[in-house]
């Protein structure tokens, strides 16, 4: 995939919905935590998040970057 493939719309609307189930999460009072507001609100940000990083991983500046860093860490495993 080359980088012009990347709509630009896409990346703009799944980057706002990561900051705003972030907010959303970040904005829970402490004693809901574990509670069913928090699950629901934890649940949109891990969706968004996941959704972002899938996005992101189609980037091929991101995939070239990346395959160092894989071999890297096979490295490390194997010592």
């Amino acid at each position: 995939m080359l980088a012009i493939d990347m709509h630009s719309e896409n990346s703009e609307d799944l980057l706002k919905e990561l900051n705003q189930a972030t907010e959303e999460l970040m904005s829970i009072n402490e004693i809901f935590f574990g509670g069913a507001q928090w699950q629901i609100a934890h649940r949109r940000q891990q969706d968004a998040f996941g959704s972002w990083l899938r996005y992101i991983r189609k980037d091929p500046v991101f995939q070239s970057r990346s395959k160092p860093l894989l071999v890297d860490m096979k490295r490390k495993d194997k010592r």
